[in-house]
């Protein structure tokens, strides 16, 4: 029959995608996700207990730096424009009862290139660790990256779960595209400033960072995740 609620995930970071991805699993919602970066969008619709989750798709995160972010490759608007609909008609689907209308695939397109692809999800993953498992790590707060705010110098530093291998060359090629931005790279670092943003980043080679210009966590996340991407 029809649900009563359905998530709509238009996020910019992975986070707060596994996050909702956990809080539909646990309690049930239907969970239309779409994600936009430079000319490509894609998007999938998850009907917990049918279809496939975000973690049976990709079971962890990228790597820190290794995806374009808004900031460096920008947003091409009517992409957007394009993949909101069509989470709008899933929803719709899912409001009205018509969850057997769904395509239950992924959806990847390039709108600048005339690229087009649908990928068949199949069953949910039984070793998932969300929707298998039912480890909600994210809604849990057990992923969460640590942050310390490092009053005396006016920055935030945040610490990854895991220690990750960021590939600082290719990262500092991809911050040079940011408008305005100052990039400053060794074998060990990465820093990006945006001076007119007030905002700046150190990105470590194992994945720490230290956001500056703020001391405020939940702001340094957010650079984070505009900068860096995830």
């Amino acid at each position: 029959g029809p649900s009563p609620e359905v998530i709509l995930d238009g996020s910019d970071n992975f986070a707060l995608r596994y996050l909702l991805n956990d809080l539909a699993v646990k309690h049930g919602i239907p969970l239309v996700y779409a994600g936009v970066v430079g000319t490509g969008a894609t998007s999938m619709t998850i009907v917990p207990g049918r279809t496939p989750c975000l973690r049976c798709v990709a079971p962890e995160p990228p790597s820190p730096g290794s995806m374009p972010t808004c900031e460096s490759a920008g947003v091409l608007g009517p992409v957007v424009g394009i993949v909101a609909g069509a989470q709008a008609v899933d929803a719709l689907k899912v409001l009205s009862g018509n969850t057997d209308s769904l395509s239950g695939t992924l959806l990847a397109f390039d709108a600048w290139d005339n690229k087009r692809q649908r990928v068949r999800l199949g069953e949910p993953d039984p070793g998932c660790p969300c929707c298998g498992a039912h480890a909600f790590e994210y809604l849990d707060g057990t992923r969460e990256e640590r942050a310390t705010s490092i009053c005396a110098t006016g920055s935030v530093q945040l610490l990854p779960e895991s220690e990750a291998r960021v590939d600082l060359a290719a990262l500092a090629e991809r911050l040079s595209a940011i408008e305005g931005a100052r990039v400053v790279a060794n074998d060990f670092a990465v820093r990006t400033d945006l001076p007119e943003k007030g905002q700046g980043i150190t990105l470590f080679r194992d994945g720490r960072a230290i956001v500056h210009g703020t001391t405020d966590v939940s702001r340094a996340r957010s650079v984070y995740a505009q900068i860096v991407g995830t």
